[in-house]
């Protein structure tokens, strides 16, 4: 489930694709979809989604400043931080 869940994130992150462009190339092979050109069109939609992921990702503030995908730091770890902080380790 959890990873149906992941492929249905990343494909609806994927942005607008060519679909007249894929709907065209479907009806001039006339006939149904092999599974080359299935999982050719799965790899390509996955990689347009990673490319876009990545690039908005990447922008300053994109992860740290998205709290959405941005995962806290728990309680305990933040009582370490600043016990360490305070001995001077704050590099």
């Amino acid at each position: 489930m959890f990873k149906f869940i992941s492929l249905v994130l990343l494909l609806t992150s994927c942005g607008q694709l060519d679909v007249k462009d894929t709907l065209n190339s479907v009806l001039k092979s006339g006939g149904p979809l092999t599974k080359t050109e299935m999982s050719a069109g799965l790899k390509q939609a996955l990689m347009k989604g990673l490319d876009k992921s990545v690039s908005s990702l990447s922008q300053t503030n994109g992860y740290l400043g998205d709290s959405a995908l941005k995962i806290p730091l728990p309680e305990e770890a933040k009582i370490i931080k600043s016990t360490l902080s305070k001995l001077g380790m704050n590099s």
